[in-house]
Protein backbone atom coordinates (compact mmCIF):
# COMPACT_ATOMS: atom_id res chain seq x y z
CA UNK A 1 0.00 0.00 0.00
CA UNK A 2 1.89 3.77 -0.91
CA UNK A 3 2.26 5.80 1.87
CA UNK A 4 -0.27 8.61 1.94
CA UNK A 5 1.46 11.70 0.41
CA UNK A 6 2.52 14.58 3.33
CA UNK A 7 0.18 17.49 4.30
CA UNK A 8 1.33 21.26 5.18
CA UNK A 9 -0.50 23.61 7.22
CA UNK A 10 -0.14 26.62 4.64
CA UNK A 11 -0.66 30.18 5.66
CA UNK A 12 -3.99 32.01 4.25
CA UNK A 13 -3.72 35.05 3.26
CA UNK A 14 -5.03 37.31 6.28
CA UNK A 15 -3.86 34.69 9.21
CA UNK A 16 -1.99 37.97 10.21
CA UNK A 17 -3.18 41.34 9.19
CA UNK A 18 -0.53 43.89 7.94
CA UNK A 19 -1.89 46.02 11.20
CA UNK A 20 -3.78 44.83 13.82
CA UNK A 21 -4.90 47.91 14.86
CA UNK A 22 -7.20 48.46 11.58
CA UNK A 23 -10.38 48.72 12.36
CA UNK A 24 -14.05 48.69 10.43
CA UNK A 25 -14.26 52.49 11.14
CA UNK A 26 -11.08 52.88 9.58
CA UNK A 27 -12.10 50.90 6.43
CA UNK A 28 -15.09 53.03 6.29
CA UNK A 29 -13.45 56.68 6.39
CA UNK A 30 -10.96 55.27 3.51
CA UNK A 31 -13.44 54.14 1.31
CA UNK A 32 -15.06 57.75 1.30
CA UNK A 33 -11.48 59.01 0.00
CA UNK A 34 -10.10 58.97 -3.52
CA UNK A 35 -8.70 56.32 -4.63
CA UNK A 36 -11.10 53.89 -2.67
CA UNK A 37 -14.47 56.42 -3.16
CA UNK A 38 -13.90 55.85 -7.17
CA UNK A 39 -13.67 51.97 -7.04
CA UNK A 40 -16.54 50.01 -7.25
CA UNK A 41 -16.88 47.14 -4.92
CA UNK A 42 -18.75 44.77 -6.37
CA UNK A 43 -15.86 44.20 -9.02
CA UNK A 44 -14.14 42.34 -6.38
CA UNK A 45 -14.72 38.78 -5.74
CA UNK A 46 -16.80 38.17 -2.60
CA UNK A 47 -13.93 35.72 -1.07
CA UNK A 48 -11.32 38.90 -1.62
CA UNK A 49 -13.50 41.60 -1.42
CA UNK A 50 -12.30 45.88 -1.30
CA UNK A 51 -13.27 46.17 2.61
CA UNK A 52 -11.30 42.96 3.48
CA UNK A 53 -8.30 44.27 1.42
CA UNK A 54 -8.15 47.55 3.08
CA UNK A 55 -8.70 46.13 6.50
CA UNK A 56 -6.17 43.24 6.28
CA UNK A 57 -3.54 44.72 3.77
CA UNK A 58 -3.39 48.52 4.83
CA UNK A 59 -2.42 50.57 7.59
CA UNK A 60 -3.22 54.72 8.41
CA UNK A 61 -1.08 56.76 9.26
CA UNK A 62 -0.50 60.24 10.29
CA UNK A 63 2.50 62.55 9.57
CA UNK A 64 2.96 66.02 11.11
CA UNK A 65 2.57 68.86 8.58
CA UNK A 66 6.36 69.38 6.95
CA UNK A 67 7.21 66.21 7.81
CA UNK A 68 9.49 64.37 5.30
CA UNK A 69 7.55 61.17 4.15
CA UNK A 70 9.67 60.50 0.85
CA UNK A 71 12.50 61.99 -0.86
CA UNK A 72 12.35 62.33 -4.65
CA UNK A 73 14.15 59.45 -6.26
CA UNK A 74 13.92 57.19 -3.11
CA UNK A 75 12.14 53.57 -4.24
CA UNK A 76 9.00 52.86 -2.67
CA UNK A 77 6.69 50.45 -2.01
CA UNK A 78 3.85 52.41 -0.24
CA UNK A 79 0.71 54.67 -1.08
CA UNK A 80 1.04 58.42 0.04
CA UNK A 81 -2.41 60.01 0.09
Amino acid sequence: MPAAPPTYDRPQRWDAAFNTEMTDADVSRLLFIPPFIGMRPENFPARLSLRDILKHDTRVQRYRRGEIVVREGDHGLRLFW
